[in-house]
């Protein structure tokens, strides 16, 4: 599945944000880990948010955070790396207008 996500990088830096999504989540359905469907969740959302597309972008969140939130969990990531990606992906969705119910690990 890193295929897919090397995929999806060079495709949102060549302006395919379409196809940028769609390997992504392609990616996201393939892995197993918590942080790294997590991580890959907070890049769907951040570049929706970019699209314009807020439903998607705040479903990608949520879904984000429930995985990061299991990642810390199980000790794959710390507290503070949590909080970096939540302040973060919370701030991109603030500035695209996006009014996502609010977040939490696990819903």
């Amino acid at each position: 599945m890193l295929a897919a996500s090397v995929a999806a990088v060079h495709a949102f830096e060549r302006g395919d944000s379409v196809a940028a999504i769609s390997y992504i989540k392609e990616a996201i359905r393939g892995e197993r880990g918590f942080a790294r469907r997590g991580l890959w969740q907070a890049l769907a959302a951040s570049w929706e948010f970019q699209r314009g597309d807020t439903t998607s972008g705040c479903r990608d969140m949520q879904d984000s955070l429930d995985q990061l939130g299991n990642a810390q969990g199980k000790g794959a990531i710390t507290s503070q790396r949590y909080e970096e990606i939540e302040n973060s992906v919370q701030q991109e969705a603030k500035t695209a207008g996006a009014r996502c119910p609010q977040v939490s690990p696990g819903g």
